[in-house]
């Protein structure tokens, strides 16, 4: 997915050493920054959504002002500061 066998190895050969015996990065930390990795056609994809319901469906309802409580989505909320 996001994180690659290939990447996981860079990073296990480029690890520097913190002082003599102790590498900067764990391998325990090393895995958790694999897990916590994220595919970006996957988070584009998101956005991509989150511009489509704000084009389709909450820009209409701001501009028809049917419902106030959707006008605030669209505001700052320090607008009024």
């Amino acid at each position: 997915m996001g994180f690659e066998d290939k990447d996981y190895e860079s990073l296990i050969e480029g690890n520097f050493k913190k002082n003599i015996t102790t590498n900067f990065f764990t391998t325990t930390k090393i895995i958790k920054m694999a897990g916590n990795s994220i595919v970006v056609p996957v988070l584009e994809e998101v956005f991509k959504q989150m511009l489509y319901v704000d084009e389709h469906f909450l820009s209409e309802a701001v501009e028809q002002q049917d419902n106030p409580r959707l006008q605030l989505v669209r505001e700052p909320a320090f607008a009024g500061v």
